[in-house]
């Protein structure tokens, strides 16, 4: 589970912040698990490919080339010599731990290399950056060198190819030499100027060709057409033309296969009356498909507040007050939906309604959603829904109504989540995080060990068995010393569980806050069925 903080956009693609990183300085890659991105995916990426022949060593940071082919791209010529930067991520040969003779790197006597879009030259026209694992490179002996990191934490070794993947090195040019202009027809789809042409035109590449996706652009034995999988959906949302985009996001999810909610990014595709609308009416309709209503939810309630954000879409709104009195009225009954999912969704989307968190539309922020919210919060069993409705409320009502309906002072919020049972070494353990989200309120330090307690539920929802301890916590050890407050980050624990016995423990923490330590708190339950044999699971 994640903590409600976490509970926004989400992104399929999470490497391309680790790749950002790499691109940047060296020792983050140190860090990161470094793709060996497949030949197609580094046409797709990158506007400069070039074949070309080292100028001396391929060592240290900087490697210079003489370019012999253009393939794609204006920014270089044949003859020109060119500096390709922060090239000590790459290291030519296989690595030689261990041995007492380290062997001769290969003789690399051509390269391919795959440009990336900014050059990062300090106004350099004959410097360039490399797209992250975009090289290949030819040996004397004729071998095809690939970028592959051999152990993470590590960088890149330029060594053969695995047999799987391995090709000729004229084949290789010949490969990319095709991919070129197919690769550009697609993207050049984006540059059509009429929205409902280019939709029009993408949706018609889609069903041409949705039957070799793979929906694996990292596999370089079988990328299929890579990230464009992805992308030419995105295409179709950044026009914020609601009923292709809702089109767009269903076929995406059939022909992905992903249980999620979309392709990913930020497109702000429904943030207007009318995409509101065609959402609002999915969400709350019990006659569509489930999927459809959960993410029709999911991108409504990041659909209210679009500001400045998006400059070059003039048509995006923010909510009206009659606009949000509707959707408080219509999501409010979601909170008591059948589908956990549904209910945490309908949380969000009516914290996110009622409050646009900005200090301009201050006369905008409502508390008409929360006796609505306060009942659902007294109905909700423990879990990342309630954890959800706790955080709304307290951010809603205030320090003073959370007090009234949770009994803590000064706006204190403590979640439990993530709950796994692991057995290192044979010592089972439970372990779970503690997070108090938000900016928290007047009293949020807590400077004295909590104490822990640990329920066990029989069949009927009785307390069969209560242990009580001081929370034994993992990270960070010396947390009590220094005050553990919002500001803090996560505390993670463990406590020993051979001796419990199996079956649903409800987890709770409490203790005093305040700098003077003299203010009760307890946190939200966090509940965790213990089932040995790696079938135990947070409910």
């Amino acid at each position: 589970m994640i903590p409600t903080e976490l509970f926004r956009r989400r992104m399929p693609l999470t490497i391309s912040f680790a790749l950002a990183a790499a691109c940047l300085l060296p020792q983050f890659a140190q860090a990161e698990d470094l793709p060996t991105f497949p030949i197609r995916e580094l046409v797709i990426r990158c506007p400069d490919i070039v074949v070309a022949k080292p100028v001396g060593e391929c060592q240290g940071k900087s490697w210079r080339f003489q370019v012999d082919r253009v393939l794609k791209g204006s920014r270089t010529k044949p003859g020109e010599t060119i500096t390709v930067r922060r090239m000590d991520l790459y290291h030519v040969g296989e690595p030689q731990w261990g041995k007492d003779k380290p062997a001769k790197p290969p003789q690399v006597v051509e390269a391919l290399l795959f440009l990336a879009r900014t050059n990062q030259s300090n106004g350099n026209n004959d410097t360039f950056a490399l797209e992250i694992s975009g090289i290949r490179c030819r040996t004397a002996d004729g071998k095809v060198l690939c970028p592959r990191q051999w152990m993470n934490p590590g960088n890149y070794y330029l060594s053969p190819e695995k047999p799987e993947t391995n090709v000729k090195w004229d084949q290789l040019i010949a490969q990319v030499t095709k991919d070129i202009p197919i690769i550009d027809k697609v993207l050049s789809l984006r540059k059509i100027k009429d929205p409902a042409k280019r939709n029009q035109a993408i949706f018609k590449w889609i069903d041409e060709h949705h039957g070799e996706f793979t929906n694996s652009p990292w596999d370089r034995a079988n990328p299929g057409w890579g990230s464009l999988e992805r992308r030419v959906f995105c295409w179709i949302l950044e026009t914020c033309r609601a009923e292709d985009g809702w089109k767009a996001l269903k076929l995406y999810r059939q022909i992905a296969q992903y249980p999620g909610y979309g392709p990913g990014g930020n497109e702000p595709t429904f943030e207007f009356p009318g995409g509101r609308r065609l959402l609002l009416a999915v969400a709350t309709d019990p006659k569509q498909p489930i999927e459809d209503r959960r993410m029709a939810l999911y991108h409504l309630m990041s659909s209210f507040w679009p500001r400045h954000h998006y400059p070059k879409y003039p048509g995006l709104a923010n909510v009206s007050p009659e606009e949000q009195t509707e959707m408080i009225n219509r999501v409010s009954p979601l909170l008591k939906d059948k589908d956990a999912e549904m209910r945490g969704l309908a949380t969000r989307a009516l914290d996110n309604v009622s409050d646009p968190r900005d200090g301009a539309l201050s006369d905008r922020t409502t508390q008409a959603a929360l006796p609505a919210l306060i009942a659902a919060y007294g109905k909700e069993p423990p879990g990342n829904t309630r954890n959800k409705l706790a955080e709304a409320i307290r951010d809603l009502g205030g320090e003073k109504r959370w007090k009234d309906v949770s009994g803590n002072p000064g706006g204190m919020l403590v979640i439990l989540y993530s709950f796994s049972l692991n057995n290192n070494y044979g010592r089972e353990k439970i372990h779970f995080s503690m997070l108090m989200p938000g900016v928290g309120g007047s009293i949020n330090t807590i400077q004295r060990q909590p104490t822990l307690i640990l329920e066990r539920l029989a069949a009927d929802g009785k307390i069969a068995e209560r242990k009580t301890m001081p929370l034994p916590v993992d990270y960070p050890k010396d947390i009590w010393t220094k005050g553990w407050h919002a500001y803090s980050g996560m505390i993670s624990a463990d406590i020993p569980s051979a001796k419990m016995a199996e079956g649903p423990w409800r987890f709770t923490v409490e203790g005093v806050a305040g700098k003077d330590s003299q203010h009760p708190w307890r946190s939200e339950p966090g509940l965790f069925e213990l089932k040995r044999g790696n079938r135990a699971r947070e409910r």
